[in-house]
Formats: structure tokens, C-alpha cells, sequence
């Protein structure tokens, strides 16, 4: 019989068996290991808070017979809480069925939809049909793809002079409330319920959305800068940029460009690139774009940029939020209109 349960102490040294078997030193062996001796204790804390408040890696085993069948991996996605992230499923080649792994996913779904997360966000390889088989099994739906690209000679792009844009400013934490307007501006329909964000997300280079989607997880940025081009007369922004990165070898540039301003996309791409040149002249620029952002996506190839991967947006909508329509007047549901129902009434003595 296989049993969900958090990883323990005797549990860790076999997930990262797992791991260093059939990943080798992916990221999330690194981190596991680097957490080995001082993971449990401090997830037994992590657990007790809510989603948002939680600081370590949320990882829970399918074990039987205190053998590690599979495991699955997960993180908050933004600092709101709202939306949860399943990084990884893996399980034993030599014991793999859908079975273990559903139970894996509809264990911390129902787990933590019952704490309030509302979303969970799955993000697969395009090529992997037997992933998507599992989640779309669980429920999950899919929404979009994310087109990731990178360019190994920035210098290429362009020579470092950065050009003159009208209104491009350094952003503040002033900027939070348009940034967030901005970016849901961009989604396309569909996807803003699952993939809105917060407008703390827009804090700065120590909110969660930069370490978690942009970097590795867990880690820092040691440069970071965000401009924006702001329209004074309606008091909104037009687009923004990003350019972040946690080791000066591997920068990644985000790009929010509003629909109606798609003109000046290229500008602030070769803003952004002659901001990296600046730094460096032998980075590696990554682009991740969604799939209906079709500009952008031309633009990176126009620009001599390679895709390296693309993925399914997979999500799972645990609570759907109810829209506030308190002017609408209704009458209550009654079961019997007009009568008393059945099981009101009062037994009576029988002669």
C-alpha cells in the first residue's frame, strides 16, 4: 500500500538518490542536498504557516514499506500564496505507474486547496506526452505554452549604445500598482484568473516573482534593474524591462510591452541588451515569453536569438473566485416554497 506523507529524515537520502540517478546535478539536488541535514526540522516549521508565509521546499514521498516510490516537488508562486507551483514528479523508473503519481498530485492539491491556494501551476516539456497524460488525468487543463530563448553573443544584437526613449525612466516601488495593471494587460484573457499576480510581486529584486521565475530558487540576484516608460498625460505605463541575474554570466531580460504600444518593443529589447553589455561583453541573454505574445516571439527570432525549450502552462483551478455583485437583489432558495418540510415536522402520538 503506498502512502503520501512529507519527506522525513530517512527519506532524504533516497529522493536524492532518485534525483542524482535519472537528473544527475539538476538544481533541485544541489539544493537538496545543500538543505540535507537541516530540511525536516525546519519544513516540520515551514508547514505550520500558511502557503505564503512558507520558506522551505515543499516536497512530499509516496513510500511503502519505507521504500521511496516517487516524490513530488513544489513552491509558492508569487507572494500572495494563491498559487502553488509543482516543479517536479519523479518517480521510480522500475516501479512507474499513473497511479503513484496521481496520488502524488491529488494528495497536495486537495492538501492545500484546503489552505486556501487556489491555483496550481504545472509547467511541462512539450515532448513530455506521459507528464501531461498524468496531469491532465488530475484535472489540469492547458492554458498556454512558455517559449524560453537564449543568445550567446549579445554583442551581436547590438553595440552597447543605448538609445534614447521617450518617457523611460528607472522604476520605484511607486511604479508597484501600474506595474501590475501593466502585466495584466498583456495576458491574454484566459490565462489572468490562473496566472495574475499580486501587486507585491512588483516589489524589487527580494520579491519572490524574481526568485522564483526568473532565478533559481533560493537564489539572489547580485544585479538587478527595472525602467519603465511611463505616458504622464493618462498616467500609465507603456512597458518595462528587467535585467537580472545571479551570477554576471547568465542575464535574463522581461519585457512587459502593453498591446497598444507594440511599436517600441524592439528599442526596449536593445535597451535592455546594452544594459548587459555594460556589465559584460561575454553574457548569456535568456528571453521566456508566452506563446500568444507573437511580437516578442518574432522579434527573438528577427534578432538571432535559439529557442532552447518550450513547455505546456498547465493549471488546475481549486477555487474559482465569485464576482462581487452585492447591487443584485435574490431571493433565497427554499427546498419547500410554502410548506413545511417533512422533516420539520413533529412525530405524534398514535392511538
Amino acid at each position: 500500500m503506498i502512502k503520501i506523507r512529507a519527506l522525513g529524515f530517512f527519506q532524504v537520502r533516497q529522493v536524492l538518490d532518485l534525483l542524482k540517478a535519472h537528473h544527475g546535478e539538476h538544481l533541485h539536488t544541489k539544493i537538496l542536498e545543500k538543505l540535507h541535514h537541516c530540511y525536516v526540522p525546519f519544513q516540520r516549521i515551514s508547514q505550520l504557516l500558511p502557503p505564503r508565509f512558507q520558506f522551505m521546499p515543499i516536497i512530499y514521498v509516496a513510500v511503502s514499506r519505507n521504500k521511496v516510490f516517487g516524490f513530488i516537488w513544489l513552491r509558492t508562486d508569487g507572494v500572495k500564496g494563491s498559487r502553488l507551483r509543482i516543479e517536479q514528479v519523479l518517480i521510480d523508473p522500475t516501479k512507474f505507474s499513473y497511479d503513484i503519481g496521481t496520488q502524488l498530485v491529488n494528495f497536495v492539491v486537495n492538501r492545500y486547496g484546503a489552505e486556501g491556494v487556489q491555483t496550481f501551476l504545472a509547467l511541462v516539456h512539450e515532448n513530455a506526452d506521459e507528464a501531461q497524460a498524468l496531469f491532465k488525468t488530475c484535472g489540469f487543463r492547458h492554458v498556454t505554452k512558455v517559449l524560453s530563448y537564449v543568445h550567446t553573443s549579445p554583442s551581436d544584437i547590438g553595440d552597447g549604445e543605448a538609445q534614447d526613449i521617450h518617457g523611460l525612466r528607472e522604476s520605484g516601488r511607486q511604479d508597484r500598482l501600474k506595474l501590475k495593471e501593466l502585466y495584466t494587460d498583456c495576458l491574454a484573457p484566459e490565462t489572468r484568473i490562473c496566472l495574475e499576480k499580486a501587486v507585491d510581486d512588483f516589489n524589487g529584486p527580494l520579491a519572490k516573482t524574481y526568485r522564483t521565475n526568473t532565478l533559481a530558487p533560493g537564489s539572489q540576484p547580485v544585479f538587478f534593474k527595472r525602467w519603465v516608460i511611463e505616458d504622464v498625460v493618462h498616467d500609465v505605463l507603456l512597458a518595462a524591462v528587467d535585467v537580472v541575474t545571479d551570477n554576471c554570466r547568465d542575464f535574463h531580460i522581461n519585457l512587459l510591452v502593453s498591446p497598444g504600444w507594440s511599436d517600441g518593443l524592439e528599442s526596449l529589447l536593445d535597451y535592455g541588451v546594452s544594459q548587459v553589455l555594460k556589465n559584460t561583453e561575454s553574457a548569456q541573454i535568456h528571453v521566456a515569453c508566452y506563446l500568444f505574445n507573437k511580437e516578442l516571439n518574432h522579434l527573438l527570432e528577427e534578432k538571432g536569438f535559439s529557442r532552447t525549450e518550450t513547455a505546456e502552462v498547465l493549471v488546475k483551478d481549486y477555487w474559482i473566485p465569485l464576482q462581487d455583485d452585492s447591487q443584485t437583489q435574490q431571493s433565497p432558495i427554499l427546498a419547500f416554497p410554502g410548506k413545511t418540510s417533512p422533516a420539520c415536522l413533529k412525530p405524534t402520538a398514535q392511538s
